[in-house]
């Protein structure tokens, strides 16, 4: 009678640490997490965005990145994201810092661009 039933009752078996630390571990790098999926993703898409050929591969440009990787693409010198992805021995942060980069260096310049254009703009309206 009651002491099958005591037999049957589950034991209490307490979350081991290490699976806590899993869960704290999800929930605190979620965020970081996404971003560097969605990172990856652009990353995927832009494989074809180009480096520019004079992009200077030097400590002093591109301070994260070891002077073994800066050697590589000095050496390489890769048109492509592509191509720069397939030099071993570069990690896939290195090439995400570089994107952004190189991009942000195209953002720029594209800007500026327009704003002279605009300035030309101006002076022709204004003759």
């Amino acid at each position: 009678g009651e002491m099958e039933a005591a037999e049957q009752a589950p034991t209490f078996v307490p979350t081991p640490p290490s699976a806590r630390d899993t869960v704290q571990a999800m929930v605190k790098y979620s965020k970081y997490l996404e971003r560097q999926i969605k990172e990856m993703d652009n990353w995927k898409k832009n494989q074809d965005v180009r480096i520019p050929p004079d992009m200077v591969y030097t400590a002093e440009s591109l301070p994260s990145m070891s002077s073994e990787e800066l050697e590589k693409l000095s050496a390489a010198r890769p048109a492509t994201f592509h191509e720069a992805s397939q030099i071993s021995g570069l990690t896939p942060h290195s090439l995400v810092y570089l994107y952004h980069l190189v991009t942000r260096k195209q953002r720029r310049e594209m800007g500026a661009a327009a704003a002279a254009q605009r300035a030309r703009d101006k002076a022709a309206a204004g003759l």
